[in-house]
């Protein structure tokens, strides 16, 4: 009986412990301290030694014009040893690419960051790896430890639905949807896990805070195992298993997700991640700003937020114009530069940490394919000083004016967003703040953002007219506004068109006409 007291003792033990892994964790409070935070695509943003590629060194020599842009954190797309120029065919997870430099090089920009109050988060590419990593090489040869670090099956497998995104070798296939020379990690081998566990901690050893995972919707792929498997269900439990380890590393470690899906799916995986990209909000904002019409930004925002607070409470979004996989926000809107001031300042009014992709404060521009949406950073008119990358000939922004034109120049694009960054760093209702939307006209967007003791009124005219808005409600003062000629008398409100104000409210706002 004593046996068996302890016996049942044990297990109760091991499942409390099992339960506890997969715990809920709450938000990062690091994360929740950030304002806005750089996305820097390494190749392109800043040389150090002359050899035409940016590297780390170069990130170092410029964190002091990030530090003045006023930025919080930086994410870097991928470093690690690859066959390409973008890195997301990883070889090697414990090394930085030659082409960036050494992993010195890497301690070193941890260090700088660290002095400058800027965190530094990298990107994790955990739903494959390049099919000249050593575990697939090993895997590819029959290797009994390494074969099933893969997915592998025959081609007339019933278990399987579909071929697509299976890559024939020799008499077998493997799951590579994004190319055959990325060859996709089985997650349902415990080994595999454990593997990425034990690369992500030593990251976060080395001073890291945190991640950006990449394709994180695809690491269960419902091509890729068996017919009625549960993918979605199995993802979502992955990563509160990888959450509750590298919260165990670093209770304010960051785990940011890319899932490039709709509302629904995306809320489904927070209760283990930190945040996820809302690309629905992104293309609400560039799309709504070019039609000229608010009302869609408005409903995808409330859609968002009542999807994500169900998900959990805690939660934090992450918001954006565009990305390195997408065209630039110039060039989609056929670079009209009053229509890309007015993007910007939407988004810096929003809750949520914003993101920008390096170049988006100078307003290049770029197309896909892919290369010329991450053409190098314009340092100066002179393309071959230094820091001036040279990774590719530039071709999009051969007209866009360098940062050293453009900070000389009030209105520019740079001063436009480093204006925007101060101020929402500075109004903390801004980051921070609950947000209300205030009913309006199609043409225009506005709401309330309160936080404490401040609240705010945010008013922006996506009209090609000016207008002149007419509210109930008392304006204490402005505090911002995007035009020397918006003004305000009594309960009217008179804007230039593409434009925004703010005011200092103490009491709620309507709009009556």
């Amino acid at each position: 009986m004593k046996k068996l007291i302890v016996s049942v003792s044990l297990i109760v033990t091991l499942l409390l412990v099992g339960c506890s892994s997969n715990k809920i964790k709450p938000v990062s409070s690091l994360y929740r301290s950030f304002s806005t935070c750089y996305n820097i695509f390494p190749i392109a943003f800043a040389d150090s030694n002359n050899d035409g590629k940016g590297d780390l060194r170069g990130i170092i020599n410029q964190l002091d014009y990030l530090e003045d842009l006023g930025i919080d954190c930086i994410w870097l797309n991928p470093i690690h040893p690859s066959n390409t120029y973008h890195k997301y065919d990883v070889i090697d997870y414990y090394a930085v690419d030659p082409d960036f430099g050494t992993i010195e090089d890497f301690k070193e920009l941890i260090t700088e960051t660290k002095k400058r109050d800027i965190a530094l988060i990298i990107d994790f590419v955990i739903n494959h790896t390049s099919s000249s990593h050593e575990w697939f090489m090993k895997s590819k040869a029959g290797d009994k430890k390494y074969r099933d670090y893969y997915r592998w099956r025959s081609k007339d497998d019933p278990n399987y639905t579909t071929l697509e995104g299976w890559v024939k070798a020799g008499d077998k296939y493997y799951f590579a949807s994004f190319w055959d020379q990325m060859p996709e990690l089985n997650y349902e081998n415990k080994k595999v896990r454990e593997e990425i566990k034990k690369i992500a901690k030593y990251w976060l050893d080395l001073g890291v805070a945190g991640f950006r995972i990449d394709a994180a919707i695809h690491v269960y792929d419902p091509r890729e195992y068996p017919k009625d498997t549960d993918v979605l269900g199995k993802g979502i439990d992955w990563f509160k298993e990888f959450n509750a380890y590298v919260k165990s590393i670093n209770k304010d470690a960051i785990i940011i997700s890319e899932i490039w899906r709709d509302t629904n799916t995306v809320a489904r995986f927070l209760p283990g991640i930190d945040s996820a990209f809302n690309f629905d909000l992104a293309d609400a904002i560039v799309k709504g700003v070019k039609d000229r019409d608010a009302s869609n930004i408005a409903k995808v925002l409330k859609t968002s937020l009542d999807k994500y607070a169900e998900a959990r409470s805690d939660y934090i979004d992450s918001i954006f114009l565009t990305n390195h996989d997408m065209n630039r926000v110039m060039s989609t809107l056929n670079e009209n530069t009053e229509l890309a001031k007015l993007a910007a300042h939407v988004l810096f009014t929003l809750p949520g940490v914003v993101w920008v992709y390096y170049g988006e404060e100078l307003g290049m521009i770029g197309e896909k394919p892919d290369e010329n949406i991450r053409e190098p950073f314009l340092w100066y008119e002179d393309h071959n000083k230094l820091p001036q990358t040279r990774w590719k000939t530039i071709e999009e922004n051969t007209n866009t004016p360098s940062l050293e034109i453009q900070k000389n120049v009030p209105d520019s694009m740079y001063n436009t967003y480093k204006t925007l960054i101060n101020l929402r760093k500075t109004n903390e209702a801004l980051y921070k703040g609950d947000y209300v939307h205030v009913p309006s006209k199609f043409f225009v967007l506005s709401f309330i953002r309160e936080y404490k003791d401040e609240k705010l009124f945010v008013i922006h005219n996506f009209s090609k007219m000016d207008r002149e808005i007419v509210i109930s409600g008392n304006l204490n003062s402005l505090l911002y506004s995007s035009h020397s000629e918006n003004t305000y008398e009594g309960n009217t409100i008179y804007m230039k068109t593409s434009s925004t104000m703010i005011f200092k409210i103490s009491e709620n706002i309507i709009i009556t006409n």
